[in-house]
C-alpha cells in the first residue's frame, strides 16, 4: 500500500475543507513510512497545517465554515509545534539525500513547489512567522474564544 496516496489525494483537492483531514491522516500512517514516504508524509503535515494556521491567523473565523475543524478542540500550539517539527524533519530527511518528487508529482504536478525550495518558503513566510513568533498562538486563541 501506498502510504502516501490517501494523504495526497486529500491534499491534492486544495481545499479548506480537507486540510486538517490531511493532516490527521499522514500522522495517522507516519509511524509505517520510511525513507521517501517519511518525507511525503513530513511535507503534507508542514503543508496542511501551514494552511490551516495561515488562514486563521489572516482571517480569524471568517472561513471556519469551510474548515471541518471543531474549534472547541482546537490547539493551536500542538498545531504549530507539530509544523514546527515537521519541518525539522524535512530538512533533516531532504539534508540526508530524501526526494518526495517521484512519489508526490502524480498528486500535486506544479502548484505545489517542493517543500523547502526559495518558492515554498517564499509562499510560507507567513507560517514561519508564526511558528517563530512566541505570543502568535495566545493571541490568535484570543481572536477566536466564543464572544
Amino acid at each position: 500500500m501506498n502510504l502516501v496516496h490517501e494523504v495526497y489525494t486529500l491534499l491534492a483537492m486544495r481545499d479548506l475543507s480537507v486540510l486538517f483531514k490531511t493532516y490527521e491522516t499522514a500522522l495517522s500512517v507516519l509511524p509505517k513510512a520510511q525513507g521517501a514516504e517519511r518525507l511525503a508524509l513530513h511535507e503534507a503535515i508542514v503543508s496542511a497545517l501551514d494552511g490551516i494556521l495561515t488562514e486563521l491567523g489572516e482571517h480569524g473565523l471568517g472561513n471556519i465554515a469551510l474548515m471541518d475543524i471543531d474549534l472547541a478542540t482546537l490547539d493551536l500550539e500542538e498545531l504549530r509545534d507539530s509544523c514546527a517539527a515537521s519541518w525539522r524533519e524535512v530538512k533533516k530527511l531532504r539534508e540526508d539525500g530524501m526526494d518526495s518528487g517521484p512519489l508526490i508529482r502524480p498528486y500535486v504536478a506544479d502548484w505545489m513547489p517542493p517543500i523547502g525550495s526559495r518558492d515554498w518558503q517564499s509562499r510560507m513566510r507567513l507560517g514561519v512567522k508564526h511558528r517563530s513568533d512566541p505570543s502568535w498562538v495566545p493571541n490568535l486563541a484570543e481572536r477566536l474564544k466564543p464572544e
